[in-house]
């Protein structure tokens, strides 16, 4: 199976499955999926189904994590 990553706007896309994939193919799916997710995206798969279908995942940039710790004095 083919796979080609390229970067697009500093979003690593990688395409599955799809020849000849351009670079400005990848940009279409980064602002496709910019439109839908506001969070900061970094990067997005592309892969070609059996049923001709493309599979669209990303994965984006969450809210800072922060720990809290309880300490009980027990």
């Amino acid at each position: 199976m083919v796979a080609e990553t390229l970067i697009v706007d500093d979003v690593e896309v990688k395409a599955i499955g799809l020849e000849n994939f351009t670079e400005e193919e990848a940009r279409r799916y980064v602002d496709y999926v910019r439109e839908r997710v506001k969070t900061p995206l970094k990067s997005i798969s592309v892969e070609m189904c059996e049923d001709g279908k493309v599979d669209v995942e990303y994965n984006a940039v969450g809210d800072k994590f922060e720990r809290i710790r309880r300490i009980t004095g027990e």
